[in-house]
């Protein structure tokens, strides 16, 4: 890829946002050389359009977009992401064409075979990540200039594809009230999923007009959050039973994935009609970001766990820090009345606080072990310091975010 510089917005007066603006193509750019795990190829593209195409997200969708602009790196990377896709049975063996919603609409006659977009290693959620990525190409796979230069599939492909990923976390392990487990061979849910699963169906009733893919979206991460979320501290567990400490990350991926889904429901024009799904939401999320404001530790990072007294588990971690201030700013814009100045000055803070850990080589440091090897842990002082291909995208989010805010 090759990545553009990114205009700020002028009425910031931050030498923290003057630095991320000028670095951001570097930590973008890094993040594509050490990214290749379907959640982080998810969260890639996610950035990459979330800085150079807005409107292409639900944060800003315009489908008249699709005539006029071509996000032609995030494209690379979907495609790239792709590369282990099934796709025998697929629309362009038997010569189908014709209009690629059909794939979607999991009450269509029209065949699917449920089956993930990518092996998930074990996750029943993960490979979702790439979902909304692979509808993207569907997109501008019907333009006969950009499939030829880019190599791409037909866009019945990626929309069947979309639909069998799709299909296949609706026939995967749930509850008994319908929570989509994480995992594959038993039931299991992570603060994870909240990223990865709830923007899929939002996204795609978004794309398509489809309030009840919207409502799904909506519900699926009520179900998460009813589970993972402490009424007390007002904080995610991390893993609803063998890992329920107040992971950094895990917040973010809860916070991040609302921001998402809320936003879809938003810029569909449906938020009237689903505000008694959003509303509960909204409270939760405004009482989870209080409670992590209260928790910054002196470098004004969110500490990797929280409400631990063992100092190894509580370095500051500018991967989940990113991504909760990018959902922060996201919040703010839609909700302002619910945040006060303290917040705001927090959230400020925490944004410096990670921006003074990139380096001017564009990598992040201080940064969560992305493969929790020995733990999800913060390693300090590390002779080769760690690197984060979340703490690289989340960047992205969190500047993109910020600059939305003004």
């Amino acid at each position: 890829v090759s990545l553009s510089s990114v205009s700020p917005a002028l009425t910031i007066n931050s030498d923290a946002y003057t630095k991320l603006t000028r670095l951001l193509p570097k930590v973008l750019t890094n993040a594509v050389a050490i990214t290749d795990k379907s959640w982080e190829l998810g969260a890639l593209v996610q950035s990459l359009l979330e800085v150079y195409n807005p409107e292409l997200t639900a944060f800003g969708y315009d489908a008249s977009s699709f005539a006029v602009s071509i996000p032609w790196d995030a494209m690379k990377v979907a495609i790239s992401s792709l590369y282990a896709v099934d796709w025998s049975g697929a629309p362009s063996d038997s010569k189908t064409t014709g209009d690629i919603g059909r794939f979607l609409d999991w009450s269509s006659p029209t065949p699917l075979q449920p089956r993930p977009l990518v092996g998930g290693d074990g996750a029943l959620g993960d490979p979702a990540a790439l979902g909304p990525s692979t509808y993207l190409l569907a997109q501008y796979a019907g333009r006969e200039d950009v499939r030829r230069l880019l190599s791409m599939r037909s866009k019945e492909d990626y929309a069947w594809a979309v639909g069998n990923q799709m299909a296949y976390l609706s026939n995967g392990i749930k509850s008994s009230n319908g929570t989509i487990s994480q995992r594959e061979g038993h039931f299991e849910l992570w603060a994870d999923m909240g990223y990865m699963i709830p923007p899929l169906p939002a996204y795609i009733g978004l794309a398509t007009d489809n309030i009840d893919q919207i409502r799904s979206g909506l519900n699926q991460w009520s179900l998460e959050a009813s589970a993972l979320l402490d009424p007390n501290d007002h904080l995610f567990r991390h893993v609803h039973y063998w890992d329920s400490r107040y992971w950094a990350t895990g917040q973010a991926w809860m916070l991040g994935g609302a921001m998402r889904v809320i936003a879809s429901a938003h810029t569909a024009g449906f938020a009237t009609q689903l505000a008694d799904q959003i509303a509960p939401i909204e409270e939760k999320m405004a009482q989870v970001f209080y409670a992590i404001f209260g928790k910054l530790d002196s470098h004004n990072l969110v500490p990797n766990y929280m409400n631990e007294p063992n100092p190894e588990l509580s370095h500051g971690d500018t991967a989940g820090t990113a991504l909760i201030i990018a959902a922060f700013y996201r919040y703010y814009l839609l909700y302002p009345s619910r945040i006060n100045q303290w917040a705001l000055d927090q959230a400020d803070k925490a944004f410096k606080g990670v921006v003074d850990k990139i380096d001017e080589s564009g990598w992040v440091t201080q940064v969560v072990d992305p493969d929790g090897t020995n733990g999800f842990l913060v390693y300090i002082n590390l002779a080769t310091p760690m690197q984060s291909p979340e703490a690289q995208a989340f960047s992205g989010m969190m500047w993109a975010a910020r600059t939305a805010a003004g």
